[in-house]
């Protein structure tokens, strides 16, 4: 199954990253049935493919693939696999490089395919799902025509786990869709709430948020940006999905006043992704704060400690979100030693409700927090009493409600260009050129 190139995404065509060999159900039996293929066969990898359209996908392996310069969602054409079940082509090659009927030296340059076996994979009612291929660097001439029919076996025990979970690839493919047309559609849309300095009240940053489709619709969780962001995750599109939000975050940095900085969430695999690097290239660092928001435990704290550091060097700084909310949250804080360390709201609610234990925490936060030369931000603040008691804390940045919900930002000219604003103040209103409230911190939302 020589590789030709990455699958563009093509929401007519179907979701190449989808796949129904990945359930919990199947996954070992088909770890199993590629394996024994391949070792039976002497070939180092083996790589299932499913057609869309005019296309065969790479959607499975077992081997070492990347000696290959394959990967999960490289694509071949579709013809030779055709071909070769029609008896056009061989499916056994032994030389792939010299026998005219299989050589192509555009593939050759990229994909080093000295000899291979292929078998398709078909469905119940007899139409072709994809393919089971093994191939070798090496040219195989103990190859025999018998081992496409042992291949064949193995392709028929895959094509019973491939039907039983059509329904398990439908939702995949669904969800894949659907992630695919809000990143299409350059979303998520993106509000921004304000951070403020506990002491003055001053707007001391502020954090932009993901809004996607239904978002706002009362106590749906289907429609919750954690939700959409879930979902992307588990069809191979979360990096994608947050690279886009983060992006469409950046793009309102014009529109906030004159140095004030803007948080902007990434989980650790898009942090060590690299696309953090190239995005931040032409931004001024000293404005962007990159939050790290990750529930589930991190397996690889050296890894992504390098690219946390690779963009502290740049001059970004760093938060930890849900700091507080159990082992994990000291855990990966004694680990990241972030700039900004942002408390977990169930201690915010337990702090107005006076709980003695949840206020000694906020204090043992802050001092640690000074020790290191860390900021502590109290998110999600909601009454007086929480703001109060946070203070006596000596809790340095708030946010939340009571202070400011998210809003969108202004169109048209950022500011800094020309027209007036009228703004509330607490004495009034005052009225600031776009110039003036370029500078002026505690408009709200600014432009």
């Amino acid at each position: 199954m020589p590789a030709t190139a990455r699958y563009p995404r093509d929401l007519s065509a179907g979701s190449p990253t989808v796949d129904p060999l990945h359930t919990e159900q199947c996954g070992a039996v088909v770890a199993g049935l590629m394996s024994v293929a391949r070792h039976r066969l002497g070939m180092e990898l083996a790589v299932i493919t499913r057609r869309v359209a005019d296309v065969l996908v790479v959607e499975h392996y077992d081997g070492d693939i990347e000696s290959f310069g394959i990967a999960v969602g490289t694509t071949a054409s579709y013809e030779r696999t055709r071909a070769a079940l029609e008896g056009r082509l061989p499916q056994v090659v032994r030389y792939a490089g010299r026998d005219g009927r299989t050589a192509d030296p555009a593939l050759a340059r990229r994909v080093d395919i000295g000899s291979y076996v292929v078998a398709p994979v078909l469905l119940p009612d007899g139409s072709v799902y994809g393919s089971l291929a093994c191939m070798s660097h090496n040219p195989g001439p103990a190859l025999r025509d018998r081992d496409a029919s042992f291949l064949a076996l193995i392709a028929d025990a895959l094509s019973n786990c491939v039907s039983d979970h059509r329904g398990d690839w439908r939702e995949r493919d669904r969800v894949w869709r659907r992630i695919s047309r809000l990143i299409d559609d350059g979303g998520p849309a993106m509000v921004f709430q304000p951070i403020y300095d506990r002491a003055t009240l001053d707007i001391a940053g502020v954090e932009a948020l993901s809004r996607c489709p239904g978002t706002c619709t009362a106590g749906s969780d289907e429609s919750s940006p954690q939700r959409w962001f879930a979902d992307a995750a588990s069809v191979g599109l979360g990096v994608e999905l947050e690279v886009a939000a983060i992006r469409n975050a950046l793009a309102a940095l014009p529109w906030l006043p004159a140095g004030l900085p803007l948080s902007v969430n990434a989980s650790p695999a898009a942090i060590v992704s690299g696309a953090l690097i190239d995005l931040l290239a032409t931004i001024p660092p000293e404005r962007v704060i990159i939050e790290v928001t990750e529930h589930s435990r991190i397996d690889d704290y050296p890894t992504v400690m390098l690219a946390l550091d690779a963009l502290r060097g740049r001059g970004v700084r760093t938060a930890l979100d849900d700091v507080g909310a159990g082992y994990a949250g000291l855990h990966q804080l004694l680990q990241l030693r972030p700039d900004i360390i942002k408390m977990d709201q169930s201690i915010i609610r337990k702090i107005g409700e006076d709980a003695p234990a949840c206020r000694a925490l906020a204090t043992a936060l802050v001092c640690f927090a000074e020790d290191i030369g860390a900021t502590v931000l109290a998110e999600g603040v909601e009454t007086s009493r929480e703001l109060e008691v946070l203070g006596e804390a000596g809790v340095h940045q708030v946010q939340g409600f009571l202070l400011a919900r998210p809003g969108m930002l202004a169109s048209g000219p950022p500011p800094g260009t020309s027209g007036t604003r009228t703004i509330p103040t607490p004495t009034g209103t005052r009225t600031l050129t776009q110039r003036e409230l370029a500078g002026y911190r505690n408009a709200w939302p600014p432009g």
